[in-house]
């Protein structure tokens, strides 16, 4: 006779029941029963198969509200079978590898709240769409230079780790991506003819819902900073010095100024309001604050 896992269950927890103790008050035994269920099915990409190749793959995962994942397979595999423990889950997906093909992202949602309560299919489609985005700087190109460089990413708002578009040498990125609303950020990496901003978002609410071509352009201005103490140069040496930096209002991201014994260097900031930081760093003849705001800069 075949007797279903949910009778069993049901079966087990019963036979369990009033029977926690092993007749020594200062002893219990503890029983964890963990109701489990098969599930089984295809994974497909825009209704269509996946890239049945390892050099074109993610994987198809279930995740709990706390984030807790059961890895169900990789997308060349293109059908799974596996136990889970019942619960509340949402599906989602994990670029590995490629890009040409499959969609970059990690960690984003594909299906959202469920309950797997009993053996069932369960067919997993993920929809990707080509997303193209070009980099301006003042409505120019960027310079074309390794020494001159930045880095643009979109982050997911929905959650998921932020995925990279290019380099603002390349002028442009494209990506295969889950549709989502993403946040545009922008990184410096090196050179002062582009802005020096770290973590400066750029746009919010992107909407990919189809093939998507933008334009991200960058409005900055060039900056020449001066440092002085009460009206005077500072000290010209490593042992006494402080550097300078700028944050924007209520968003985070910095712009390194300089160093207080070093002559100041030209460089470019992204338009917005700015407060601008003293840090010390070492001395006796230079205020000693860890950090101390000195004013406000707004750009243009």
């Amino acid at each position: 006779m075949y007797l279903s896992k949910s009778f069993l269950g049901l079966a087990s927890m019963a036979a369990l029941a009033g029977c926690d103790t092993d007749g020594d008050p200062n002893s219990k035994t503890v029983y964890i029963n963990v109701p489990a269920m098969t599930i089984s099915g295809a994974f497909s990409l825009n209704g269509g198969s996946f890239p049945a190749s390892q050099y074109e793959h993610g994987i198809i995962s279930l995740a709990d509200s706390n984030g807790n994942e059961a890895q169900l397979g990789k997308t060349y595999s293109v059908s799974y079978q596996t136990e889970v423990v019942a619960g509340n889950y949402r599906t989602q997906y994990s670029h590995v590898y490629g890009g040409a093909q499959v969609p970059v992202n990690r960690g984003n949602e594909i299906e959202a709240g469920f309950s797997l309560l009993e053996d069932q299919a369960l067919d997993i489609n993920a929809t990707a769409f080509q997303a193209q985005f070009t980099f301006t700087l003042n409505g120019a190109p960027f310079p074309v230079s390794e020494y001159d460089d930045a880095l643009f990413y979109l982050q997911p708002q929905g959650g998921g780790e932020r995925i990279l578009l290019g380099n603002s040498n390349d002028g442009s990125g494209t990506v295969r991506v889950i549709p989502d609303t993403y946040t545009v950020v922008y990184e410096h990496v090196t050179g002062n003819q582009v802005p020096g901003n770290k973590h400066a978002t750029i746009l919010s609410g992107v909407v990919v819902s189809d093939t998507t071509a933008l334009t991200v352009n960058l409005e900055a201005t060039q900056i020449n900073p001066s440092f002085t103490l009460n009206g005077f140069p500072f000290p010209a040496t490593l042992n006494e010095h402080a550097l300078f930096v700028m944050q924007t209002t209520g968003m985070g991201n910095e712009v390194f100024l300089g160093r207080s014994f070093l002559s100041p260097t030209t460089l470019f900031a992204l338009n917005g309001s700015y407060d601008v930081f003293y840090e010390y760093i070492n001395g006796a003849t230079i205020p000693v604050n860890d950090r101390a705001r000195i004013r406000n800069l707004t750009l243009p």
